[in-house]
């Protein structure tokens, strides 16, 4: 694969695990939020939590018997809310750092496993439900994407679901755009600048960082791209898969911006 095609990659995986390095021992949602790239000034509101998390167990119909995979999990923002919801959690994320941040969590029905989404470590069919939430922004061509996709169908049991939330809509880029600008001067007005973590890492950390930039020329970004609804309905119809678009959970200040896609796996013939 050209370099240009990966390049986007290593600068997401980087991002997630430069973050996870520079966590204090006490994690607790603000610092979750600041692994995964989140606004935190949004997300500790339990509120608006809750609402997305309500929102994912209708449009997955998820049930206390399934089994859940979440691809791109990070530090665990997600994993308790959803956790709680199934029989059995399991997260998958490249950036091993950010997997020790959720391992720290020690939910009790969860494990995590570093993993890339295009090649997930799993059988097929392993899993009742599947989701990848607020990840596929990070990628730069819904060929990337479709990958993704067609593992997450793969290791999706027959009749099982899989869903790709939080797609920023290509069809209202540049309102969206306003929007975003609109909400940071309404949380800067409420809540001030946003604070973040004071970085505590060691001196080869550093070492580290400096040789990745500078030698191995990886700059740590993470980067919001837009996707066409069509894209993704084609891969469904590829794929033999129904597909279904919803918003995302009303509470959210980018909704209308933004959507979710579900699929259904067919059952077998």
């Amino acid at each position: 694969m050209p370099a240009a095609q990966t390049a986007w990659r290593k600068a997401s995986k980087q991002f997630f695990n430069e973050r996870a390095e520079e966590l204090p021992a006490q994690v607790n949602v603000a610092t979750l939020c600041y692994v995964s790239g989140r606004e935190q000034r949004l997300w500790t509101n339990p509120a608006l939590y809750r609402d997305m998390m309500e929102s994912i167990r209708e449009q997955l119909k998820l049930a206390k018997s399934h089994s859940l995979l979440e691809v791109g999990c990070a530090a665990g923002f997600l994993a308790s809310g959803l956790a709680a919801m199934v029989a059995n959690y399991t997260g998958v994320d490249v950036a091993a750092k950010a997997l020790a941040v959720a391992r720290t969590l020690r939910i009790a029905n969860a494990t995590f496993d570093v993993g890339d989404g295009t090649r997930l470590p799993y059988g097929d069919g392993q899993f009742d439900r599947v989701v990848c939430y607020d990840v596929f922004t990070n990628f730069p061509q819904f060929e990337s994407v479709a990958k993704v996709l067609q593992d997450m169908a793969r290791v999706c049991r027959p009749g099982g679901k899989i869903m790709a939330g939080s797609i920023p809509d290509d069809a209202h880029a540049s309102e969206y755009q306003k929007r975003v600008l609109e909400v940071t001067q309404e949380l800067e007005n409420k809540h001030g600048p946003v604070e973040t973590p004071a970085p505590s890492i060691t001196f080869f950390q550093r070492l580290r960082r400096w040789f990745t930039r500078k030698v191995v020329h990886v700059q740590p970004n993470i980067v919001c791209y837009y996707f066409r609804r069509e894209d993704f309905l084609q891969f469904g119809r590829d794929h033999g898969l129904e597909t279904q678009f919803h918003d995302i959970h009303r509470a959210n200040p980018y909704f209308g911006y933004r959507f979710n896609v579900v699929y259904t796996k067919p059952e077998r013939a």
